[in-house]
């Protein structure tokens, strides 16, 4: 019930900010739009970017647009966590019976919400302009499109989470968090598709976990999963990994606080 109440308190917040919401969704679909345009123009010329046709790749892009709006709040979190650490406000959470892993998570996903019911008739919107142009996946790419986004949302949590607690140790932990903002667009498939990096390179990416922030959910959807069981287990057992070290670094880093503190 207290962590609902969180969810709550996180949907409030960002009703009172959702023209700056609203001012964000709008400059990702400029950035579409351009790129819209750089692929149409890329294969009017009689070009192919690897296997993707023309629809598949301006569905590609759709997808990453619809991914990074309603998961980039991990940033944001990131930012806010490094500032309260830096501030010394964390210590608010250390004199409640609540968890702050937990209760930072349901904040992100009230924000989350947030994001999805702004986007979703968008969404409604370009899959019933489009529906002439690309075919809409199988009930069965719908479902693991689904479970992946579900991890897409546990892993960018994870990730933000980890890179912010570095401001217990770093006087300017922001600088984590850019850096993992920098490797994290390279390697999460936002840019270009993963697959269409040399061999060697997509060899190690593909064992990583930036992939399953925007790739693998996008290649889900486009019922380009080949090896779907392989991808799950690599995936949970990333989540564990990622789950445990932001267990030892959060103790780790309050440990250090307390001491200053004293």
């Amino acid at each position: 019930m207290k962590y609902f109440t969180v969810y709550k308190n996180s949907l409030s917040t960002f009703l009172q900010y959702r023209l700056n919401v609203g001012l964000i969704l709008v400059s990702h679909l400029v950035s579409l739009s351009g790129l819209i345009v750089l692929w149409l123009s890329v294969y009017a010329s009689g070009q192919q970017m690897g296997t993707y046709s023309l629809s598949a790749i301006l569905l590609y892009y759709i997808l990453v647009t619809v991914l990074t709006v309603t998961l980039g709040d991990g940033v944001g979190m990131g930012f806010e966590i490094s500032d309260e650490i830096n501030q010394g406000q964390v210590v608010n959470y250390l004199l409640r019976p609540i968890s702050y892993l937990w209760a930072r998570f349901y904040n992100l996903i009230g924000s989350n919400t947030i994001n999805i019911i702004l986007i979703g008739p968008l969404v409604v919107a370009i899959g019933y302009i489009g529906r002439n142009y690309y075919d809409l996946p199988s009930l069965k790419n719908w479902l693991i499109f689904v479970l992946f986004f579900v991890i897409a949302t546990l892993m960018d949590f994870l990730v933000y989470f980890i890179a912010s607690l570095s401001a217990f140790w770093l006087h300017r932990g922001q600088l984590m968090i850019y850096g993992v903002i920098l490797v994290a667009g390279l390697l999460d498939g936002s840019l270009i598709p993963l697959d269409l990096y040399p061999h060697w390179a997509f060899a190690v990416i593909k064992y990583l976990p930036f992939q399953y922030l925007i790739f693998t959910p996008v290649q889900a959807f486009l019922g380009r999963v080949n090896n779907f069981p392989e991808m799950l287990i690599l995936a949970i057992c990333w989540l564990v990994v990622l789950y445990m070290f932001s267990l030892i670094f959060w103790r780790a880093g309050v440990r250090k606080f307390e001491a200053v503190g004293r």
